[in-house]
């Protein structure tokens, strides 16, 4: 088995309650919006990755070098 990645619910929550709260501010223009959106997509991605790699379902191999 992967060695556990760590994953802080509370921190990734707090991350998604900004980024919410952001998208849904009135006095944001669009294009800082795509920002934002593009923040969650993010978060999204990063945080399904950890919950993947912590599965039974796929086996990785740290091939960073070691000085």
């Amino acid at each position: 088995m992967n060695t556990p990645i760590p994953i802080n619910k509370e921190k990734i929550r707090a991350e998604y309650e900004g980024l919410i709260e952001k998208l849904l501010d009135d006095s944001i223009d669009a294009k800082e919006k795509i920002e934002i959106v593009k923040s969650i997509n993010f978060l999204t991605e990063t945080t399904f990755a950890k919950y993947l790699a912590n599965s039974d379902y796929v086996e990785f191999n740290d091939l960073r070098e070691i000085d």
